[in-house]
Order: structure tokens, then C-alpha cells, then sequence
């Protein structure tokens, strides 16, 4: 099976559009121009396998949720003149993955996947990106997150480094923006999950985030219940086999 094989039965399943070729850039949005071009089939083909994996993982009725009509697998992806290794586009409901930037690193790829899919979940499911209260309370006293946002560590290797360096964080992007923190917490939870569980046991700040995202999750899509986590659970075990 190509690679083109795989990545149409997967499209089939979730019923979106998955675009590898004849793409059109740039893409127009509020915040600034989406750009990118055309992978080559060898780099599709190295990067799929990846794709069809972690996506797999979702409940086909989360894709309905979060309304994702269209992924754009591509190369030299930026936004607002920034290399991104993804950008969601809420208002053409797609997702663009850059598949070549970065793919020596399989861990961080699919950490990337995770965590810009739940920036669609986030906004989805109450309309807002960068407030939520409640999240705010779980914080520690006195903390606030930076005002330059994501966008401001793009170029820093080190700030998506996991850490117990910020208690209460994974790692220094956590602590950028309360849709940073919310993404990696799920981006780390759907692929190093074992991780996740060590550090929760010994920081009660953290346990509560992991807790409240299972909570909101659950909410937002009831199939992503204790169920959904054991799946998970076992893609992890069975990716550490290789």
C-alpha cells in the first residue's frame, strides 16, 4: 500500500479531505498568510506511517466535533511570515502539518499532531482560545503565564524540553499562554503518557490539570473516556516495543 493508499483510507474513515499535492498557497487569514508548498512523495511516504498512527487514535465523532474538514500535509509551512511545525486554521477548518521540518525526531512529530489538534478541540468547545478561568485556578498562587505567547519561543529549542524545572508545567512552552499549557498537557498525555503519570505523583498542580483534562475532554466528547486512555496507554507500550 502507497503511502497515498494509507492516508485516503484514513480520510475515508474520518470523512475529511487529506491534501498532498496541488495545494494552494498562500492561505489568507485574520492573523496573517498561511504558506507552504508541496511535499515530495519520499517525504510522504517517511512521514505517513506517523500520521495514520497517531491520528487513528481519535474517536471519528472528535473530528465532527471539532468540525476538521481538511488536513494539508506539506513542506516549508509558515504563518505570518514564521516557520510553524502546524497552524490550525479555524476559519477554513483545516490543519496544515509541516512533514518535513523536524521529522528525524518521530517523538517530537507526534507530540506537534497532538498538540495543534487540541488547539481545534479548545476553541471548539466553548468558542475561546486563550481564557479559561477555571484552568487559571488550578495554577500556582501568583503565577501568570507570558504575555509574548507561543508565537515569541518559536526559534527556542530547549522551551519544548520536558522538565520539572516549572512546577506545574511540563516544560518552558507550557508556560507561554493557558492554550499552550492546555496543548501540552494533552499532546504529552496522548504520547508520553507513562511520563506524565511520574510527574503528576509528585506535583499536585499538575495532577489537577491532568485530571480537568480528562474532565473537559470526556465533556466535549464522551468517547474520549477511561476507554479512550487505555487505548492510548497501549499505543504507547506497543510504540516503545520498536
Amino acid at each position: 500500500m502507497t503511502a497515498i493508499d494509507e492516508l485516503r483510507r484514513v480520510a475515508n474513515n474520518y470523512q475529511i479531505e487529506i491534501l498532498t499535492s496541488n495545494l494552494e498557497f498562500p492561505i489568507k487569514t485574520t492573523h496573517g498568510l498561511i504558506e507552504g508548498k508541496a511535499a515530495t512523495e519520499q517525504q510522504l511516504l517517511a512521514y505517513q506511517s506517523l500520521f495514520v498512527q497517531e491520528f487513528s487514535l481519535y474517536p471519528p465523532r472528535l473530528i465532527r466535533l471539532v468540525k476538521l474538514k481538511r488536513v494539508v500535509l506539506c513542506d516549508e509551512l509558515s504563518f505570518a511570515g514564521q516557520r510553524r511545525n502546524a497552524v490550525p486554521d479555524f476559519g477554513h477548518d483545516t490543519l496544515y502539518l509541516d512533514i518535513v521540518r523536524g521529522v528525524e525526531n518521530s517523538l517530537y512529530m507526534r507530540k506537534v499532531l497532538h498538540h495543534d489538534v487540541y488547539h481545534m478541540i479548545d476553541y471548539r468547545d466553548d468558542g475561546r482560545l486563550y481564557n479559561d478561568d477555571r484552568w487559571l485556578l488550578l495554577n500556582p498562587p501568583q503565577f501568570q503565564y507570558s504575555r509574548g505567547g507561543g508565537k515569541s519561543v518559536q526559534d527556542s529549542a530547549e522551551t519544548s524540553v520536558l522538565t520539572d524545572k516549572y512546577p506545574g508545567f511540563l516544560n518552558h512552552y507550557s508556560t507561554m499562554g493557558v492554550e499552550e499549557d492546555k496543548a501540552e498537557i494533552f499532546a504529552h498525555m496522548m504520547v508520553e503518557g507513562s511520563y506524565v503519570t511520574r510527574r503528576a505523583a509528585r506535583d499536585d498542580v499538575l495532577a489537577a490539570k491532568v485530571e480537568r483534562m480528562k474532565e473537559l475532554l470526556e465533556k466535549f466528547c464522551p468517547e474520549m473516556n477511561s476507554e479512550f486512555w487505555k487505548k492510548v496507554e497501549k499505543a504507547e507500550q506497543d510504540y516503545q516495543k520498536r
